[in-house]
């Protein structure tokens, strides 16, 4: 199967949070099991990428093709993706797929790899990876985007879109989506980055951490997005109530 992943930003760049993480994994994973798989991205990341090459670089199987911004700033502060010649691209190339991957919704790169997907009869999927319903960072962005260039109109259209959970699944609902062409598809798991692991009790042994403490662990970026300042909050009033508990105030 030829297989188009659609995204604003790839590997190398993972420091751009864990789209581009998990795009990269199942692209791979898809090649290893004999796909014929691409990937339109961008050349933005915090800082532009330098790339020796820009088009058709194999990355572990993978043909990935970094369309260059116009303005890398535009993308890292406002969430505007400019690579002009991407849909000259996705126009001439589009026919010679068998399904259109698009991650996220709200990018230039959705706009042009959906319109020219369904002129030309080729399925395409969304996968919006948290970003369903306009809210959380660039909310009144989303919104125009939405009204102005078709987000409502980019979600209907696909053959199918994939949730996360049942809690996406409502936002898609929420977003006009039919329930029919919903399915839930957690994201999957690499094991062999797992296979071998530190002994249990380092952590608590290096940091002088006894066995009958409490830990918390969080795994993800530190950004506001994530919602650490909530945890650090909450942690506060729970400590607050406990003091308040044991001194029976």
């Amino acid at each position: 199967m030829k297989i188009l992943h659609i995204v604003p930003t790839y590997y190398p760049c993972l420091e751009a949070g864990g789209v581009v993480n998990a795009v990269y994994k199942l692209s791979k994973k898809q090649a290893e099991e004999g796909n014929d798989v691409s990937v339109f991205t961008t050349d933005s990341c915090i800082e532009r990428m330098k790339l020796d090459k820009r088009y058709n670089v194999d990355i572990e199987g993978v043909k990935v093709y970094y369309f260059r911004n116009l303005s890398n700033s535009l993308k890292t502060k406002f969430l505007i993706d400019t690579p002009y010649h991407l849909p000259l691209k996705i126009r001439k190339e589009i026919k010679k797929y068998d399904i259109v991957h698009i991650h996220e919704h709200r990018h230039s790169l959705a706009i042009a790899a959906s319109h020219y997907a369904s002129k030309n009869n080729i399925p395409y999927v969304i996968q919006a990876h948290g970003s369903v319903l306009p809210f959380f960072q660039k909310e009144k962005l989303k919104e125009i985007f939405d009204k102005l260039w078709g987000g409502f109109k980019i979600l209907k259209n696909a053959s199918k879109v994939f949730a996360l959970t049942n809690v996406e699944k409502e936002q898609y609902l929420k977003m006009g989506v039919e329930e029919e062409r919903i399915e839930i598809v957690p994201l999957g798991i690499d094991i062999e980055e797992y296979s071998k692991l530190p002994s249990k009790g380092n952590f608590r042994e290096k940091y002088n951490i006894s066995e009958n403490d409490k830990l918390l662990l969080f795994i993800g970026r530190i950004h506001k997005i994530k919602g650490l300042d909530l945890l650090v909050n909450s942690l506060d009033v729970l400590n607050r109530e406990y003091i308040k508990k044991m001194l029976k105030i």
